[in-house]
């Protein structure tokens, strides 16, 4: 359990500083993701096997219980991969949301190191940077999607707007 602990303690660095500095790269994406998807299977070896001595402690949530459990390696270790996971996702949406709504660099790279740090602070953070930035300039959800499908549609002839 020590060796998992250190593992995914350090894995996610090399896909953290892709986030700050190379967040357009495509390997930037596919490392979030083949990470992700990667500690996300750990997780779930981890946790199935044990599944019938945690649905109740789960279901009925209690300190003492949680406590308990988070005192033992079976529990404390897959609950760093979930938080871990948690917070290697949000910041991979944090990223990815700030290049589509064009949220500076400058702006960018805090939120991602609150995130990488402080989890819900980073977050928190990050949704009042977008609500202001929503707010100043509406940007359509689909928006990067559809520019590239029109552009795609007026060299085909197609016509421009989906069906």
């Amino acid at each position: 359990m020590e060796t998992i602990f250190l593992i995914t303690s350090f894995a996610p660095g090399p896909v953290w500083l892709l986030l700050f500095f190379a967040p357009r790269l495509r390997l930037t994406t596919v490392a979030a993701d083949v990470l992700i998807f990667g500690l996300a299977a750990l997780y779930a070896a981890m946790v199935l096997p044990e599944l019938p001595a945690l649905i109740p402690i789960i279901a009925s949530p209690e300190l003492e219980s949680i406590r308990a459990l988070l005192a033992t390696e079976r529990g404390v270790v897959p609950g760093w991969v979930h938080w871990i996971i948690a917070d290697l996702w949000i910041g991979r949406w944090i990223c990815f949301d700030c290049l589509r709504l064009g949220v500076p660099h400058i702006v960018r790279v805090p939120l991602l190191l609150a995130t990488l740090f402080f989890g819900p602070l980073g977050l928190l953070s990050y949704l009042i940077v977008r609500a202001i930035r929503l707010r100043a300039a509406p940007v359509p959800f689909y928006s990067i999607g559809q520019k590239a499908y029109e552009a795609q549609s007026s060299a085909s002839g197609v016509g421009s707007t989906p069906h």
